[in-house]
């Protein structure tokens, strides 16, 4: 059986030493340089769209004005925001059901808007109101008892 000896032991000791350090060196080592890219992802083509509801007592007789709340719902997946509101044209319809109610005796008073941010899968935001009035005409208006009014709006 060999015995080492101290100096054996030495040498040994720096031999495993400098592989440690050795391999740490390399660890640490990198070269430098200089670089560039880019990256580059279509946004949505489309960012959803807002839907409004417009919403008032039912019963309105000749002579009479409703007030009309408008809401807006949002079923996209990004907020989206409300800045005007607006009576469509056609503002007002009547069901087919009551063809000789008169559209004419029907007006709205003029949108007034509350801005106002619709948040994703949201509904029911209040966006604006309205009046609704019907004439109280010379004429017979019994062809409107009953009658679906539907009142129609666009967001901007």
């Amino acid at each position: 059986m060999k015995k080492f000896t101290l100096k054996k032991k030495l040498v040994a000791g720096a031999a495993v030493a400098a592989l440690v350090l050795g391999a740490g060196g390399a660890a640490m080592a990198y070269w430098t340089t200089s670089g560039s890219g880019s990256g580059n992802a279509i946004t949505a083509s489309s960012n959803g769209t807002i839907s409004l509801t417009a919403t008032f007592a039912n019963g309105i007789t000749p002579g009479g004005s409703e007030t009309v709340a408008i809401t807006a719902a949002n079923a996209g997946t990004s907020n989206l925001f409300v800045t005007t509101v607006s009576d469509d044209t056609p503002a007002i319809t009547i069901d087919a059901g009551h063809s000789g109610c008169v559209v004419g005796d029907f007006t709205l008073s003029g949108v007034t808007t509350t801005p106002a941010e619709v948040d994703a899968s949201t509904s029911g935001i209040a966006v604006g109101s309205d009046t609704l009035h019907l004439a109280n005409t010379t004429s017979n208006q019994d062809a409107c008892k009953g009658a679906i009014v539907t009142l129609h709006y666009v967001s901007i």
